[in-house]
């Protein structure tokens, strides 16, 4: 079975909390099938596109659409082919993490038997078979985003927005949901906002920079990298449009 043509485009959005002060002006990009990472320091204006893309605020103008295979897809059918991991956990005490699974599938339709199924699919993919049993309140912090990770990842939506998925964790679990990532964005469109740059080369394979609501750079992790190290990069990348800034 061959690969579906995801892509997403936005043409020329402008959106703003208030009428005077515009996060985006006029902003213009696309992305496609595979895991692109988003980045930019704290008010950069990586949320807010997530939240313009996802439709939680109304866009000021602009144009935002998600097609497969060049169909571009109506509001209903999207809305089953989209998963979101939000940047605090959402976890339900007294529930257990099978049970956060089979809930999720439930509200995305499915029956009984069917959302057993997509649950015990989920707890293998997201490596946590041994959880399932367990209260979700009282796993660790990293095993918990992995339990938000296989929720967003009910019904295997063809988009996943993934916002901030491994901020505050050790080296071996950001390695687990780097992973998990590597193995999704073979067949959906990933977006990731994250701060790890460190994570670049292991799982993105495009990079869009943001400051302020500006695209400093768009295009691939190779060509942003440019043979140098992640972390060097970005804050040279960054100076850069600092100094740019300078009259």
């Amino acid at each position: 079975m061959s690969q579906d043509e995801l892509l997403i485009e936005i043409d020329d959005l402008s959106f703003g909390y208030s009428r005077k002060s515009l996060v985006f002006d006029g902003f213009s990009s696309s992305f496609h099938t595979g895991a692109t990472a988003i980045l930019g320091p704290n008010g950069s204006g990586k949320t807010t596109l997530f939240d313009q893309m996802l439709g939680v605020r109304a866009r000021k103008s602009g144009d935002i659409r998600f097609s497969v295979n060049g169909k571009v897809l109506t509001t209903r059918e999207l809305r089953g082919n989209v998963g979101f991991l939000p940047q605090s956990d959402v976890v339900f005490h007294g529930m257990t993490v099978g049970e956060h699974l089979t809930y999720a599938a439930w509200l995305r339709g499915c029956g009984k038997t069917e959302a057993n199924d997509e649950a015990s699919r989920l707890l293998d993919l997201v490596d946590l078979k041994s959880k399932r049993d367990e209260f979700a309140s009282k796993i660790s912090g990293g095993q918990k985003r992995r339990l938000g990770i296989g929720m967003a990842l009910v019904g295997k939506p063809k988009f996943v927005f993934l916002d901030e998925p491994t901020v505050g964790l050790d080296p071996e679990q950001r390695f687990a949901i780097n992973t998990i990532i590597g193995t999704i964005s073979s067949k959906s469109l990933v977006l990731s906002s994250t701060h790890q740059v460190e994570d670049l080369t292991q799982t993105y394979g495009q990079v869009l920079m943001l400051r302020d609501g500006e695209k400093l750079f768009s295009g691939s992790t190779e060509d942003f990298l440019n043979g140098g190290n992640p972390m060097e990069t970005y804050v040279s990348r960054m100076n850069e449009a600092d100094a740019a800034q300078i009259p």
